[in-house]
Formats: structure tokens, C-alpha cells, sequence
């Protein structure tokens, strides 16, 4: 059974990466808690895509949504691109941690699992989930 979810809205500003951070990490720490391996994985991806939302978005606040069960932790990261923005997720798909931009998004493809964007409107949601060993 999948335990309550944690969401957090953070203002879309450069210390709120560090604060979504430790969001995650207590939020992980809850009984049954995470394996630091994983809690520590998702603490990087959770990073990465807040500072894409804070450096790419449109000032509003970036909100981080965890939700785990024994087996995987789920991590749902929304955010507003700017105006002008490229909202193509196929310029994001083709990212690589040696280009002169991406490596974020390179970074928690390579942590996680299925990472995956959707684009409302200006609305940017990325996803993705992380196993839990057993």
C-alpha cells in the first residue's frame, strides 16, 4: 500500500533548491525509511529538476510531490516554463551529460527510472521513480 503523498511548494528562487532537498530527505527518513542509497538518488534527481524549474521557469513556485511504497519511491516535480521557452520534451529527450546544457536531466535519467515530461499549457510536469531493493 502506497503511503500518504508529500507535497511541498517551494518559491522559485535558487536557496529553495536547498530546501527541497531536505524536504526530501526527512520526507524519506519516515518510517519505513528509504535505504540512504535510494533516499540519496532521489534527493539528486528532486535537485536537478527543482533547479531546471527555478532556472528555466517563469518565477512561480516549483512544487515536489513524493509518494512511496515498500517497493518504489514516486517523484512528481511541476513547475511553469517562462514565456519564450523551449517546451519541446523532445529537446529534453536528446540531452547528454556532455552537452553544454541537459546534464541535469542526464543526471536523473541515469539515478532513476522512467523519467518522463508532460507539457500543459505553460505547465512542465517531470516524473519519475526510483526502485527500493528488497
Amino acid at each position: 500500500m502506497t503511503t500518504p503523498s508529500n507535497v511541498r511548494t517551494f518559491a522559485s528562487e535558487r536557496g529553495s533548491v536547498r530546501s527541497a532537498r531536505q524536504f526530501v530527505r526527512a520526507a524519506l527518513r519516515k518510517p519505513p525509511a528509504v535505504p540512504d542509497e535510494v533516499a540519496a538518488d532521489v534527493e539528486l534527481a528532486v535537485s536537478e529538476l527543482a533547479t531546471n524549474g527555478v532556472r528555466h521557469g517563469s518565477g512561480d513556485p516549483v512544487t515536489i510531490e513524493l509518494s512511496r511504497d515498500h517497493r518504489v519511491v514516486r517523484v512528481l516535480v511541476t513547475s511553469t516554463l517562462s514565456e519564450g521557452a523551449d517546451g519541446s520534451t523532445a529537446t529534453w529527450e536528446k540531452s547528454v551529460p556532455t552537452g553544454p546544457s541537459g546534464r541535469g536531466i542526464a543526471v536523473v535519467r541515469a539515478v532513476s527510472t522512467d523519467l518522463a515530461f508532460r507539457v500543459a499549457g505553460r505547465s512542465v510536469f517531470a516524473s519519475c521513480i526510483f526502485l527500493i531493493p528488497v
